[in-house]
């Protein structure tokens, strides 16, 4: 009369020992108990939450954030996107209705450069779950051809804290020099652009080209 194996083990932390105690199954109640080797369990890495964000390193991690557009990320160092695949041609391409969270960690990123149609920014558009703070963008260079923003370009949402901004930002209808417009719920806490922003269209501003609502402090 065999029993099923028993396999005896526990939860714990990413770096620590595990060992694991099995009862054979030889037919036997008191069949003797194997230990394995000690095994180190390794961290899986980010998980895109609050807790564990996902990490951005360099400006290819910073276009990789579109792989996940509603998870959290942090900066965990200065970073240039002045570098191949984003200073050329429509440059970064900007990261489309982001309803994330981002910690700029009171990082910089530099040459952000940006030449396409549509609306542009770092961020396209934004939703009312996104947040972004402690974050500078240093000598933006960004050119759309209706809403244009250093941070984000139209139908913004969501909070913008501690941010700020240097550089030029062109956009034929509207232009900010954090952001082009605001849509819905647009909160900017603690922050201000030193970008030239301009636009042919009817607006531009230095923190925005226009709001629907929002408050800023």
């Amino acid at each position: 009369n065999s029993v099923a194996p028993k396999i005896v083990s526990s939860e714990l932390l990413a770096g620590q020992n595990w060992s694991v105690a099995i009862t054979p199954n030889d037919g036997l109640l008191d069949g003797e108990t194997k230990y394995s080797n000690n095994l180190t369990v390794l961290s899986l890495g980010p998980l895109g939450t609050s807790g564990n964000p996902f990490l951005i390193y360099n400006c290819s991690d910073l276009n990789n954030t579109r792989n996940n557009l509603t998870a959290y990320y942090r900066l965990e160092q200065d970073i240039y996107c002045n570098v191949t695949g984003f200073n050329s041609g429509v440059g970064f391409v900007p990261l489309y209705v982001f309803a994330g969270n981002f910690n700029g960690s009171n990082k910089l990123i530099y040459n952000l450069y940006i030449n396409n149609s549509g609306n542009v920014g770092l961020f396209d558009s934004t939703q009312t779950t996104f947040s972004v703070y402690n974050l500078g963008l240093v000598n933006v260079d960004i050119t759309g051809t209706t809403y244009a923003g250093s941070f984000c370009g139209n139908e913004c949402q969501g909070n913008f804290t501690q941010v700020f901004s240097t550089g030029k930002v062109f956009g034929t209808t509207e232009s900010g020099g954090l952001i082009g417009r605001c849509n819905n719920r647009c909160d900017i806490n603690n922050s201000y652009s030193r970008a030239n922003a301009s636009s042919p269209g009817n607006r531009a501003g230095g923190l925005l080209g226009a709001s629907n609502v929002g408050i800023i402090t």
